[in-house]
């Protein structure tokens, strides 16, 4: 994932104030807690999505839908794909189930656009 992740830092070297996300170099985050989805596809994300499921739970199986993948994701396991493509979801589950969701804002969508937003700031100092 060399080339995802090089993509990403050039995003998260622009987040304001020269702040790093404590998910770098993605810049954002979300707890699921004892959570199941419907199917969707996360629209403003942007490259990809890791999933870090952790508790003690039965069923909760990820499923990649247009990839025809269910997968039987256990505590410890790591999840990467791309969330704004593949349509997912979670199946039913009983237990104490959380995740962590690690993902890139699509509103940052290029290195480039955020340094022209951030550099138009006259408080704004290069790095």
């Amino acid at each position: 994932f060399r080339d995802e992740y090089d993509r990403l830092h050039a995003i998260a070297k622009f987040l304001p104030l020269n702040a790093e996300s404590v998910s770098h170099p993605l810049t954002g985050q979300v707890l699921n807690i004892n959570f199941q989805t419907r199917a969707h596809r996360d629209v403003q994300d942007v490259r990809i999505c890791i999933v870090l499921p952790f508790g003690a739970w039965q069923g909760c199986e990820l499923v990649l839908y247009e990839l025809g993948l269910v997968l039987d994701a256990k505590q410890g396991s790591c999840c990467i794909f791309k969330s704004s493509h593949l349509t997912h979801f979670n199946l039913a589950f009983t237990g104490r189930r959380m995740a962590a969701i690690l993902h890139s804002d699509g509103k940052i969508a290029t290195a480039d656009e955020c340094y022209e937003r951030w550099s138009e700031n006259p408080n704004f100092i290069p790095v």
